[in-house]
């Protein structure tokens, strides 16, 4: 209970130091909350005026477990109590909370359909999506003016191959023979300038907050721009990434050294006003 209240604090502290806002407001959208509505219960202790919860897949889920959480929540946001329809503290028992599932709800097509959001966040989702680039474009269009979106993304391999080889092996696959780890659950390899590229293609400026840095053990500290970090981790992933190169398929071998370097980041970015 102590580590799933910590997370879900953390992940929304995050959030805000990001924004740079003292209080979120308006429409919000989660990406991905898979079992946990904790977020969404962050969000509207905030007073925002109602939370969509997105996933294209039903996660399975501890109910009694996901209850007590939620319970928890209440007793340290009292203001929480107003939207209960009863005590049994389900999902469902909130107002202004809604879940959406299936294939509408999956973020390349969910923000077709549905506009007028202030902000859109998710964490550790984008880097599964089918298709994150059409998701992210989708996202931008429904914002509202002066709307902000915040994505955790982790282009690491999530355990296919780093357990037992360097952490960039999974690059070394050609697309063919990657693609059924991929359409079996693995991350999708977008890389980060692709996910910049698409937001500047909608007219968004974005900041990239470095979380992860490819052959640096170390903790680079807390969210960074990239020339916030110390010139010695820097060239010490460089290094690295200039050693594993040769090895990668097309297109990576080919890519940037920041698309290599860069293994976990904090996407943040604002729609224009007069847009």
């Amino acid at each position: 209970m102590e580590e799933a209240i910590s997370y879900i604090t953390s992940v929304f502290n995050n959030y805000k130091a990001a924004a740079g806002v003292r209080h979120f407001h308006g429409r919000i959208a989660e990406i991905g909350p898979g079992d946990s509505c904790g977020i969404g219960l962050m969000f509207l202790a905030e007073g925002c005026d109602e939370v969509d919860l997105l996933d294209r897949f039903f996660s399975p889920r501890d109910e009694r477990h996901q209850q007590a959480i939620n319970r928890t929540l209440v007793q340290q946001f009292p203001q929480l109590s107003s939207l209960l329809g009863d005590r049994s503290y389900s999902e469902a028992s909130f107002s202004k909370l809604t879940r959406h599932y299936g294939e509408s709800a999956a973020a390349e097509t969910f923000f077709e359909a549905h506009k007028g959001y202030d902000t859109i966040v998710s964490c550790a989702v984008l880097e599964h999506l089918y298709d994150p680039l059409r998701a992210l474009t989708a996202a931008s269009s429904a914002l509202n003016p002066g709307g902000i979106m915040m994505h955790q993304v982790d282009c690491r391999d999530h355990e296919q191959f780093s357990t037992h080889f360097h952490e960039l092996k999974f690059l070394e696959l050609p697309a063919p023979l990657y693609s059924p780890l991929r359409w079996g659950g693995g991350p999708n390899r977008i890389r980060l300038s692709s996910y910049v590229n698409a937001l500047h293609q909608q007219g968004m400026d974005c900041t990239i907050y470095v979380t992860g840095l490819a052959g640096v053990s170390e903790d680079i500290g807390p969210c960074r721009i990239m020339r916030q970090i110390a010139p010695e981790i820097i060239e010490n992933s460089l290094r690295y990434v200039h050693e594993i190169r040769p090895r990668l398929a097309k297109p990576f071998r080919d890519m940037p050294d920041d698309d290599l370097m860069v293994t976990s980041f904090l996407m943040v970015a604002q729609k224009g006003y007069n847009s």
